[in-house]
């Protein structure tokens, strides 16, 4: 067994794991949004940028072990991803890391997928606020006639009150 693809196995699960749980903060954000939570939402959104924070970090682990590999095996140029990688391992290692591979791609669909509905519902609640500011803030050329016509009738009155003086 080679020491690089055994940590890389290992980095890839906590990866998983960082992924399940970015999951979960997604669909609390669903329900923070829904109920309109700002202050849990804040909260939140630090939370999923620590997650980011630390995927970054294996992201960085997984191309210095990809690295160590081509060192270890003398490759000329390390892979580049993990799809390169299978190239050079034997069929139980291969396997293995297609499966984590698999499941990680299945992981961060979900994640996207999340993410998406969030924009979604975050999009229809500016949008009900625009409409709701819009109704508040009607121009006078919105006003019926009849507005207009107790409009006029004002200007005249006060029109009329003034000449006298």
């Amino acid at each position: 067994m080679n020491r690089s693809i055994e940590q890389l196995k290992v980095a890839l699960r906590q990866e998983q794991k960082l992924y399940e749980a970015l999951i979960h903060l997604a669909e609390a954000k669903s329900r923070l949004v829904i109920q309109n939570n700002v202050q849990e939402l804040e909260k939140l959104t630090e939370q999923e940028r620590q997650f980011i924070r630390e995927m970054s970090r294996f992201e960085q682990i997984r191309q210095s072990l990809l690295a160590h590999f081509a060192q270890e095996k003398e490759l000329e140029e390390a892979p580049q991803n993990l799809s390169g990688l299978l190239l050079f391992l034997e069929e139980n290692d291969r396997r293995e890391l297609q499966d984590l591979q698999e499941q990680l791609g299945l992981l961060i669909t979900q994640v996207g997928e999340k993410n998406q509905l969030n924009q979604t519902l975050i999009q229809q609640g500016l949008d009900f606020i625009q409409l709701n500011m819009e109704l508040f803030t009607r121009s006078e050329s919105t006003t019926s006639p009849y507005d207009r016509k107790a409009d006029e009738e004002k200007k005249q009155k006060k029109q009329l009150f003034d000449a006298k003086y």
